[in-house]
């Protein structure tokens, strides 16, 4: 019973605290809601507020853990441009698909918003909600930010996924989508594929994503830190390239874009190395 009023007691500390600008993390310490970029040398993560000389691993999109809770850079990448580049208002509502974090990500998302979670079968990423992106027992126009992370690519129908996508979100609302942007061209694979949780790979996307999401509604914003932005500008690639990116027709095909993180926000989070990190923030007007 005082382990339950403890509880308690920290779930509402969190709310009045996320009114008043602080953020709880999941060690329970309080942290102004932009701590972490105080603690940006030489690591620091914006789920948990940890922070320390390195993360765990490797340089890579599914790789670079924290030691603390457990994200990965593409975690850390998907939470700044959801809730550190666009902050919302506490009590939004939010959806997530098939999130890759545990339960203690969503009690805390939990507490500042109205959170759920959503799954194609429920059984890799257990979530609140069945979901098919193509098509969602949703009401039209009720979610202020849908969050779909490496899902996307596993969906037949992008452009049913994108319409459905554009009709539960809210006038000013904001559909995120991230996914492996692995070429340059939207292009089927060439043998069957499967992610580690043996879900089929229907598409290995390329810049003309942005196009698909256009079509159904959206303004669209290609998300890429100053690091890639730069790359691109020069078509060249300073560093060693994963065999699964095809970084020659990314260089080439790309669209001219802006950088959204900057160098030292995105060394702080380890979301390198950059060329995997691609997010389509999906504006509903």
């Amino acid at each position: 019973m005082q382990f339950v009023l403890r509880h308690a007691r920290f779930r509402l500390g969190c709310v009045r605290r996320r009114l008043a600008g602080v953020v709880v993390p999941f060690n329970g310490r309080p942290k102004s809601a932009d701590s972490w970029r105080s603690n940006r040398v030489p690591r620091s993560c914006n789920i948990c507020g940890w922070s320390g000389e390195a993360f765990l691993g490797h340089a890579h999109s599914e790789s670079h853990e924290c030691p603390q809770c457990g994200s990965i850079a593409r975690d850390r990448f998907v939470y700044y441009l959801a809730f550190n580049k666009d902050p919302m208002q506490t009590g939004s509502s939010v959806i997530e698909t098939s999130p890759r974090m545990g339960e203690r990500y969503r009690s805390y998302l939990r507490s500042i918003y109205r959170y759920r979670t959503g799954d194609f079968d429920l059984s890799a990423h257990r979530g609140d909600l069945f979901l098919d992106l193509q098509s969602m027992s949703l009401s039209t126009g009720t979610i202020d930010l849908f969050i779909t992370s490496h899902v996307l690519e596993h969906v037949p129908d992008t452009a049913a996924a994108a319409r459905e996508l554009f009709r539960v979100v809210k006038p000013k609302g904001r559909a995120l989508v991230v996914v492996p942007l692995l070429n340059g061209t939207t292009r089927v694979p060439s043998e069957p594929e499967y992610h580690e949780d043996q879900t089929l790979v229907h598409w290995r996307f390329g810049w003309g994503l942005k196009a698909v999401l256009e079509s159904a509604g959206f303004v669209v914003e290609i998300a890429v830190t100053d690091d890639f932005a730069s790359a691109l500008r020069h078509g060249h690639w300073d560093g060693t390239v994963s065999s699964e990116f095809e970084l020659d027709s990314l260089l080439r095909d790309a669209p001219a874009l802006a950088g959204c993180v900057d160098h030292a926000t995105s060394t702080a989070l380890g979301i390198e190395p950059a060329y995997q990190f691609v997010g389509f923030i999906c504006r509903k007007s």
